[in-house]
C-alpha cells in the first residue's frame, strides 16, 4: 500500500541519518513515523494502530534480514509501545 511505502522510505531515510550521525540516538518513535506518513494516529482504532506498527516491525525485520541493520526491538512507556530501538 501506499502508507507502507511512506513508511519504507522513512525509515531508510531515518537509519541511513543515524548511520551517517554516529553520536544521535537510535529511537524512531511510532507517533513520528505515522506523523511523517500522513497517519493522524488520533483517527485510527487500537487494532489500526496496532497493525501500522506490525506493518513497521515487518519492515524492520526486511531490513535485518539483508543485513541492513543489526537488530530492534520495542520501546515502552509504562505499558504502552512507543517507538523502537534500532540496532545499527
Amino acid at each position: 500500500t501506499p502508507e507502507v511505502s511512506l513508511m519504507r522510505d522513512y525509515l531508510t531515510g531515518r537509519i541511513e541519518w543515524m548511520k551517517r550521525a554516529k553520536e544521535t540516538g537510535r529511537n524512531i518513535l511510532y507517533s513520528t513515523i505515522f506523523a511523517e506518513c500522513g497517519i493522524d494516529e488520533n483517527k485510527l482504532t487500537q487494532t489500526q494502530r496496532n497493525r501500522k506498527r506490525e506493518q513497521v516491525k515487518n519492515i524492520l525485520e526486511a531490513f535485518k534480514e539483508n543485513g541492513y541493520i543489526c537488530g530492534f526491538s520495542e520501546t515502552k512507556t509504562g505499558r504502552a509501545f512507543t517507538g523502537i530501538a534500532v540496532a545499527i
